[in-house]
């Protein structure tokens, strides 16, 4: 059964390595992360964690418009063996670009994504081809405009109900004033279409966004950024009733499940000309809608479940470049980051905090 999962990757080495021969430039990166987690599930239950998670990407630019490659993530949790779990991409890439610079892009991409876990979480294995186009256009130096559709298909393999079509639409304006302010309007819109009706009839999820993006340029070094969405998801989420009812309730993604607004502020300073240092702040409110709220008896509140999230992060990121290094040593990358979660629920459940750090090596060929 294991060898389904592997079929991808098999794959796409095979292709690179048959046309190697005529690749304009061949792209390698491998990344290394270690993260550790108080609260691995973010409940009350509190079970701390340490996770492996190496990952590796491999690509080849035939020339200057197209590429293919492949993307494999790993995920080894110390303590919840059960947690284990693999992630595969392969995907044919095709990007061109005309204007003065290259400013217009087009974007199109093809690629199947597969997930396997173990068999506690079996549930999630999951199959998911992709098609995804995007427009990039600039038609002043201080105003540029993007439209993005992507459509999937979500295969689960041992979960049939959840199997759905998926489609997005997202669009963005960028206008860049004499303050060297960056203004950024967003909206989305999101359809899913699941194969099964849910417990209630339901056989579709909505979700609508929008949002501004802020950013300041503050001097050579430093800059702040702005961020905020509001998110709108159309009547109760057809994750929570396909879910909430089964012995193990698991889901894969945040799409279609909850509306609210998310404000976050960021602030990084450049240190010399290898670091730089970043200092975050994320604000949350989070309505789900048929997810029935319950106190610390187990009895139900009569209300939704609703969330508030306080995520204050800092980072530091060094970057190591030898000039004269040959060709077979990588560029390195060095990443530390702390942040705490705090979220304040009328769930009792789902009242709780997380403390998270992580270490990130990784190198680029």
């Amino acid at each position: 059964m294991v060898k389904r999962y592997l079929v991808w990757p098999a794959t796409v080495i095979g292709l690179l390595a048959s046309h190697l021969a005529g690749a304009a430039d061949l792209v390698a990166q491998l990344d290394v992360r270690t993260l550790a987690s108080s609260n691995v599930f973010l409940d009350k239950s509190e079970e701390w964690d340490l996770v492996l998670r190496p990952s590796a990407e491999l690509g080849v630019d035939f020339s200057r418009y197209w590429s293919v490659g492949y993307t494999g993530e790993l995920n080894a949790y110390t303590r919840h063996s059960d947690l284990l779990s693999h992630w595969h991409e392969v995907y044919l890439f095709l990007n061109p670009a005309w204007g003065q610079d290259g400013e217009n892009e087009l974007v199109l991409e093809a690629s199947v994504q597969t997930l396997h876990n173990q068999e506690a979480y079996q549930n999630l294995n999951l199959l998911q081809p992709t098609l995804a186009a995007k427009v990039v256009m600039e038609p002043r130096g201080w105003f540029r405009w993007k439209v993005s559709v992507t459509g999937s298909y979500r295969y689960f393999y041992d979960d049939k109900p959840s199997d759905s079509i998926d489609a997005w639409a997202r669009g963005e304006l960028s206008l860049t004033l004499p303050t060297r302010t960056t203004l950024s309007p967003r909206a989305s819109y999101g359809y899913r279409r699941y194969r099964h009706s849910g417990r209630n009839g339901d056989a579709q999820d909505q979700q609508i966004g929008f949002g501004l993006h802020v950013s300041q340029s503050l001097s050579r070094t430093a800059g702040l950024q702005l961020d905020y969405v509001y998110l709108y998801a159309v009547g109760d989420s057809g994750i929570l009733s396909r879910k909430l009812t089964q012995d193990q309730f698991t889901y894969l993604g945040e799409e279609f499940l909850y509306s609210g607004h998310r404000a976050e502020a960021g602030f990084k300073q450049l240190m010399g000309k290898s670091s730089a240092f970043w200092l975050g702040l994320r604000f949350e409110q989070r309505d789900y809608a048929g997810w029935p709220a319950i106190d610390s008896s187990g009895r139900l509140i009569g209300e939704n479940r609703s969330d508030w999230r306080l995520v204050p992060r800092v980072a530091f990121e060094y970057n190591w470049r030898s000039k004269n290094k040959p060709g077979c040593v990588p560029d390195v990358w060095v990443s530390l980051e702390y942040r705490l979660l705090c979220q304040w629920s009328n769930h009792d459940w789902y009242d709780t905090t997380a403390h998270v750090a992580g270490v990130s090596v990784w190198g680029s060929w």
